[in-house]
C-alpha cells in the first residue's frame, strides 16, 4: 500500500484520557495513512488501550522497555515512517474536525513551510492553550494563552519561531535535511529546539487558525515526565541564547495596539504602572507601551515584582497600599498571566467608585480593562505554566 501520511502517537501510560483521543482521531484520518504507536516504557497495557481499527489503519506498535522520553520515542517512529507528511499527536488531545486534513493543506501549500502547528484550547475553559511561542532572553511563552479563541490576533495564519509538537505536521523532507529530534532532551524543549533548527535552515513554522483542537496539557504520561526540566532548560539556553529573536514585546505591542484602537480615549491618560512581573521581562512590556501612549514619559511605576501571593493568586487588597483603591490616577497592572488577578472581586468593585479606567496587561499578550466581567465574577483560575514545555 502506498503511504502518504504517517501518524506518530507516542504513549507513556495515560489511560484516563486516551479513549477521547482515539475517538477523535478516527474521523480525522487521511487516505493512504499509517499509524505508528510508540509505547515508551508504559506500566499500563498499551495494546489494550489501542481500539479496534479498520484493517487499513491497524497501527504498528513499537516499544521501549524503559521510558526514554518524548524525543527518543518519536525518533524511533521516524526511523520507520514511510509517509511524505508526518503528524505528531499527543494522546491528551481531542482533535477538532478536519484537523489533519488542514495540517496537510498547509504543509503542501508552500515549499518553505516545514512545520505546521495548531490552535490548541483548554478543554476546561475553551480559551487558548497554544497558538505559537514567543521569547524573552531567558524565558519562552505560549503566546496568547487564555485569550478568547475568536480574538482577531488568533484568527489569522501566523508565523512563529517555534510551535508545540503536541499536535503538528512536518514534512519528511525537513527531517531528511536536518535530522531527528535531539534525544538528549527528555520531555521538554525538544520540539522548540527542532523548530528553531528548521528556521535556521530556511523553513517556516506556521499556525493556521482553522486547525483547532483541545489539549489537556501535560497529561499524556505521568509526573515523572518533568524530572529532567532543569537539564532540558540548561541545554536549550546554552544552545540558543543569543540566537533567538526576542519577540515577546512585539506580540504584547500588537495586542496593546489592537486594544487601544478599541478604546482610544485611554491613549491620552496618565497611568501608574503596577508591576507584578517576576524576572526581567517587565522591560519588554514597558518598551511595547512606550509608542502607544501620549504621556508615557510621565507614567509612575510601582514595583511589586516580589509581592507575596496566596496560593498562587495576587490579592490586591493585601499587596497594595491600603489607600491605593482610592487613587484617582488609573493603573496598568502588569502580571505574568491575567488569571492571577481573578479573585479580586471586592477590591475591583470598590475601585470603580474612584476610577474605572484600570487596564491589565500580561506576558502572554492579553490586554483588557479591569472592569471586564471575568474580574467582577467569582471564577476559578485555569492552570497555565509561564514557560512552555
Amino acid at each position: 500500500m502506498t503511504v502518504d501520511h504517517t501518524l506518530i502517537v507516542p504513549v507513556h501510560n495515560g489511560s484516563t484520557f486516551i479513549h477521547l483521543f482515539w475517538h477523535s482521531l478516527l474521523p480525522n484520518t487521511l487516505d493512504q495513512s499509517e499509524i505508528i504507536v510508540v509505547d515508551d516504557g508504559s506500566r499500563e497495557d498499551i495494546q489494550r488501550l489501542v481500539p479496534r481499527l479498520p484493517a487499513a489503519l491497524k497501527p504498528r506498535v513499537l516499544r521501549n522497555d524503559a521510558a526514554q522520553g518524548y524525543a527518543k520515542a518519536v525518533n524511533l517512529a521516524l526511523a520507520s515512517a514511510r509517509g511524505e507528511y508526518i503528524y505528531l499527536l499527543n494522546t491528551d488531545l481531542i482533535l477538532g474536525s478536519g484537523a489533519l486534513a488542514l495540517l496537510y493543506k498547509y504543509l503542501r501549500s508552500d515549499s518553505r513551510i516545514g512545520i505546521v502547528g495548531a490552535k490548541l484550547l483548554y478543554p476546561q475553559t475553551g480559551k487558548i492553550q497554544h497558538f505559537g511561542l514567543a521569547f524573552s532572553p531567558t524565558r519562552k511563552f505560549h503566546i496568547f494563552t487564555h485569550m478568547d479563541p475568536g480574538h482577531p490576533l488568533v484568527s489569522v495564519p501566523c508565523e512563529f519561531q517555534a510551535v508545540t509538537f503536541a499536535l503538528c505536521g512536518i514534512k519528511r523532507a525537513l527531517v531528511a535535511e536536518i535530522g531527528y529530534l535531539d534525544g538528549k532532551y527528555c520531555n521538554g524543549c525538544e520540539d522548540i529546539d527542532f523548530c528553531l533548527l528548521a528556521g535556521e535552515h530556511g523553513y517556516r513554522n506556521v499556525v493556521p487558525p482553522e486547525v483547532v483542537s483541545y489539549h489537556w496539557e501535560s497529561l499524556s504520561g505521568d509526573g515523572a515526565r518533568h524530572v529532567a526540566t532543569l537539564e532540558n532548560e540548561a541545554r536549550f539556553w546554552s544552545r540558543w541564547s543569543g540566537k533567538i529573536k526576542i519577540d515577546i514585546g512585539s506580540y504584547v505591542g500588537r495586542s496593546l495596539s489592537f486594544f487601544l484602537d478599541a478604546h482610544p480615549q485611554l491613549r491620552a491618560l496618565d497611568f501608574t504602572v503596577v508591576n507584578f512581573s517576576p524576572g526581567n521581562d517587565f522591560e519588554y512590556i514597558m518598551a511595547a507601551m512606550e509608542p502607544l501612549f501620549a504621556h508615557y514619559d510621565e507614567f509612575a511605576i510601582w514595583d511589586y515584582s516580589r509581592a507575596s501571593r496566596n496560593n498562587g493568586q495576587i490579592w490586591l487588597a493585601m499587596a497594595l497600599p491600603f489607600d491605593a483603591v482610592r487613587a484617582p490616577r488609573p493603573f496598568i497592572f502588569v502580571v505574568p498571566e491575567y488569571p492571577l488577578l481573578i479573585g479580586n472581586h471586592y477590591w475591583l468593585s470598590s475601585r470603580q467608585q474612584f476610577c474605572s479606567h484600570d487596564v491589565i496587561v500580561d506576558h502572554y499578550g492579553n490586554v483588557m480593562r479591569a472592569t471586564e466581567p471575568i474580574f467582577l465574577a467569582h471564577a476559578a483560575r485555569q492552570k497555565g505554566p509561564m514557560d512552555a514545555s
